[in-house]
């Protein structure tokens, strides 16, 4: 059973996995902050990996919240991450200046891994994954076919975590 948490409330919506509703990473290209080219969904790092798509520069606390949350920067983290900032294709031509610019927030070369940036048209990404907009940061467990298992959105709180930690462990 899919489960997505809505910040506002904090209730619960249950995808049926075989429904037609399904939802689904569509296959996208990223570079991470270290140079590296990776291919979502079949390079994620585990056949569960927690993605956290911010869509704008000011979201950038909701996404620290989370990760601060879940401690996933500590040292003895088993949860594998993706912090995903996802923008509007034209943006592509300054890449460069804005991996440059978020290099200099994150000076640790393990963390730059983490950070994988994407550029397409973000309204059929949005669409893919059942959201009408990217006013908040997206929070999602995926698996290496794509398949979205649960899924949050805004800061993070104990009761959103606690649904995207059991579908990490399940």
């Amino acid at each position: 059973m899919k489960s997505h948490v809505s910040p506002s409330q904090h209730s619960v919506i249950n995808f049926n996995p075989s429904s037609n509703d399904k939802m689904s990473i569509p296959r996208l290209h990223a570079r991470d902050l270290n140079g590296n080219n990776w291919g979502i969904p079949h390079d994620l790092p585990a056949n569960k990996t927690l993605l956290l798509f911010v869509f704008k520069r000011e979201q950038q606390s909701l996404i620290d919240s989370w990760i601060d949350g879940l401690g996933l920067r500590a040292s003895e983290n088993k949860i594998a991450w993706i912090e995903i900032p996802l923008l509007q294709k034209p943006w592509k031509i300054l890449s460069s200046w804005i991996d440059q610019r978020m290099k200099r927030g994150i000076t640790n070369h393990d963390l730059r891994g983490h950070v994988w940036t994407i550029y397409t048209n973000r309204g059929s990404f949005l669409k893919n994954i059942g959201l009408n907009s990217s006013d908040s940061i997206c929070v999602l467990v995926v698996r290496k076919d794509g398949s979205v298992l649960s899924s949050a959105s805004g800061e993070y709180s104990k009761s959103s975590a606690e649904l995207i930690l059991k579908e990490l462990q399940n």
